[in-house]
């Protein structure tokens, strides 16, 4: 790994069950240290904050302070937090976390950059103030131009790219398999990381294919790609 510029320690959560189903999710929270924020804000123009969690937050406070202007980015919504705790995944409960970001993870942003029209169109339905961008996440074009393959493999290979979480809903896809009057002939290849690969591991086993399910680097994936019929992400 690259040596940071500012590094922060991580954030100590003392509620076990919680660390542990962030680390499946492949994340961890940082502790946000003031006296490192500021330094790193200090000899920058603008200042873009990626998640609506305590350093970003602590973040765009002080570049507000330091009348330095500020993005931040939605791309973490309520159910990426509560699809996980299936007893929080409720309209209440996702308000409160929306009503959260609006006035304390993002407050002091002065835009909001929005992956989609339909996820700027939520925000102004839940009153954010910030002017608001719609800016795709896009696809790396080592992605794009990526060969592809010229002939339809035996089997059919789909791969499905994404976090083995909840609100991916790749469990669709098992549950199609049943249903596919080709299954035989089809093969899933699952590429990703997240709290469901053992559940997932288990549905596969019912497959007539071997899955493979596990997480790649993007060079690997990339050839994984190109021997696939079909990529779902």
């Amino acid at each position: 790994m690259d040596k940071l510029d500012y590094p922060v320690p991580e954030l100590n959560v003392r509620i076990s069950f919680i660390h542990a189903l962030i680390a499946k999710q492949g994340f961890h929270f940082a502790r946000p240290e003031k006296r490192t924020i500021k330094k790193a804000i200090s000899w920058d123009d603008v200042v873009q904050v990626e998640t609506p969690f305590p350093v970003s937050w602590l973040s765009a406070k002080i570049a507000k302070k330091m009348d330095k202007p500020t993005i931040g980015t939605f791309h973490i919504y309520p159910q990426n937090i509560t699809s996980s705790l299936p007893f929080l995944n409720n309209r209440l409960v996702n308000w409160l976390f929306m009503l959260f970001f609006r006035e304390k993870s993002f407050k002091n942003c002065d835009a909001l950059q929005c992956p989609t029209p339909k996820v700027a169109k939520w925000l102004r339905k839940n009153h954010f103030k910030q002017q608001l961008f719609v800016v795709s996440n896009g696809i790396s074009p080592q992605f794009i131009n990526n060969s592809h393959k010229k002939e339809v493999g035996h089997p059919f290979t789909i791969l499905c790219i994404g976090r083995f979480s909840h609100e991916k809903r790749q469990e669709t896809l098992f549950k199609a398999m049943h249903l596919a009057k080709h299954a035989a002939q089809i093969r899933l290849i699952f590429a990703g990381q997240g709290p469901l690969q053992k559940k997932y591991e288990k549905m596969a086993d019912k497959l007539s294919n071997k899955s493979i399910i596990q997480f790649f680097t993007p060079e690997k994936l990339r050839q994984v790609m190109a021997k696939s019929d079909s990529t779902l992400c």
